[in-house]
């Protein structure tokens, strides 16, 4: 009777988890949809002209496509409402809007005439956002809610900390440091709590990291990479020339690693746990190669995973750099080439570290016993 009072029990509370995440899907679509980046004080925008101009941003709706010109209602600002003529600059590949989407539109304090800049995107992405957070929350209950609170801190701690410290003129190789230090003791002490689990997991990554961060500072300087590879290095150097590319590039490393080796780690720390609690009698040196094994299994998927997860986002840049080539060396040799290998195998070399050492500091430190 009891069983199934708490089964019973057990399924209303998942219907009503249901209906919580559709309906907070629902309010955040509503929200998001009211945000607008018009503002009354013009502010300074670099897109592919490299120098910076006063522009302010409104909300439109295409009301008529002429080709490179379009009839867009305003949604923002003191001319709400309005049909201005709005100019598409011509580009390979542009995908014009078409009667009915919503865009965003600028106009710059040095004429009078309106610029396309982009389809206004951001209630859909908050709504995907709102959707997979509820498919987390779902599936992995309060795990995956803390797993989200410790996305979001992450990405407090790179937005309000990390950048504004880059963009200062600080280091970013240390700064980038300080930031994965700090990621990784929100999302450990979230996911696991102060316990001995969460120590072994801030241990491992401290000295995972501590690896890797000499590697890639030795590695960059005998490989002398500048991190001026793409035109997104070209336009942070004009935006901002007080800024250590190669230092950039090192900072992206880091803070790549330490995401990927959360996962390694405590699936590690979990796996010498539950080999623990499952049989006692294990000894040390059994429970570390079974642990090692479940490992290598991990490493042998993530690591490829990791390799094209790089290639796919950087295809576009790849793509680019190739054409035009005639011999494969001189691409090869090239330095965004070099950059993209470097960044591949440091962080595929912390991973397959931290997997021995993750799991000889669980079995030593989960209280293994011997056999009888």
């Amino acid at each position: 009777m009891k069983t199934l009072f708490m089964k019973r029990l057990s399924s209303r509370r998942y219907i009503l988890e249901c209906a919580a995440v559709l309906i907070g899907v629902f309010f955040i679509g509503l929200v998001v949809s009211l945000i607008t980046p018009y503002s009354p004080s013009s502010e300074q925008y670099m897109y592919t002209d490299p120098s910076p101009q006063n522009v302010t941003l409104y909300r439109a709706t295409v009301t008529e496509s002429r080709g490179n010109t379009l009839d867009a209602r305003l949604n923002d600002g003191p001319r709400q409402g309005q049909i201005v003529a709005v100019k598409v600059q011509s580009s390979a590949g542009l995908q014009v809007p078409q009667q009915g989407s919503s865009i965003v539109v600028g106009l710059s304090g040095l004429s009078d005439a309106f610029q396309y800049y982009s389809y206004y995107r951001l209630p859909m992405l908050a709504v995907l956002i709102a959707l997979f957070a509820g498919l987390v929350m779902l599936i992995g209950r309060r795990k995956g809610a803390r797993s989200l609170i410790g996305l979001a801190a992450s990405i407090v701690v790179i937005v309000g900390i990390l950048l504004p410290m880059i963009m200062a003129g600080m280091n970013p190789f240390w700064t980038s440091l300080l930031a994965a230090s700090i990621i990784a003791i929100v999302t450990i002490l979230l996911s696991q709590g102060w316990n001995k689990r969460a120590v072994v997991a801030l241990i491992c990554i401290g000295s995972v990291l501590t690896v890797v961060a000499l590697a890639t500072v030795v590695t960059i300087k005998m490989l002398a990479l500048s991190g001026f590879v793409d035109e997104t290095s070209y336009y942070i150097s004009l935006g901002n020339s007080s800024i250590d590319l190669a230092g950039l590039l090192a900072g992206g490393i880091i803070i790549a690693t330490v995401g990927a080796l959360d996962d390694i780690v405590t699936t590690q720390i979990a796996t010498v746990a539950e080999l623990r609690q499952e049989n006692h009698s294990l000894d040390r040196r059994t429970v570390f190669v079974k642990a090692s094994r479940v490992g290598a299994e991990h490493i042998a998927s993530l690591v490829n995973t990791l390799a094209l997860v790089y290639v796919g986002a950087a295809l576009p840049l790849i793509v680019t750099n190739s054409s035009g080539i005639l011999h494969v060396f001189p691409f090869i040799n090239s330095e965004f080439i070099a950059t993209e290998v470097v960044r591949i195998i440091l962080v595929s070399t912390g991973l397959v570290i931290a997997v021995p050492v993750s799991t000889a500091l669980a079995v030593a430190m989960l209280n293994i016993t011997k056999k009888a």
